[in-house]
């Protein structure tokens, strides 16, 4: 998987928790996310999809990547901003 997001003020899905390759449903294991915006984005990868906020999310500030192993298969990546919309890349298998 390989993707650009534009992640906002509402709660945006990053990263599916499985996604579907040739008729073949996987879970993402092994998901990169970079913010490639110009402001804090705040992610999230429980499985409580209403509960993030910029308050309790994880913060990925511009130009940081963080590199997610979900090997328990589990949940969307998810992601909100204070106020814009923001650029994210995101890189999985």
């Amino acid at each position: 998987m390989r993707a650009e997001v534009t992640v906002g003020a509402t709660i945006t899905e990053i990263a599916p928790a499985a996604e579907n390759v040739k008729g073949v449903t996987r879970n993402l294991s092994n998901v990169i996310v970079k913010n490639t915006g110009n402001a804090t984005i705040y992610l999230q990868w429980t499985i409580e999809s209403n509960a993030l906020t910029t308050g309790n999310g994880f913060p990925l500030s511009v130009g940081d990547a963080v590199a997610i192993s979900r090997e328990w298969g589990g949940a969307p990546i998810l992601g909100i901003t204070a106020a814009s919309n923001e650029t994210v890349r995101v890189s999985g298998d």
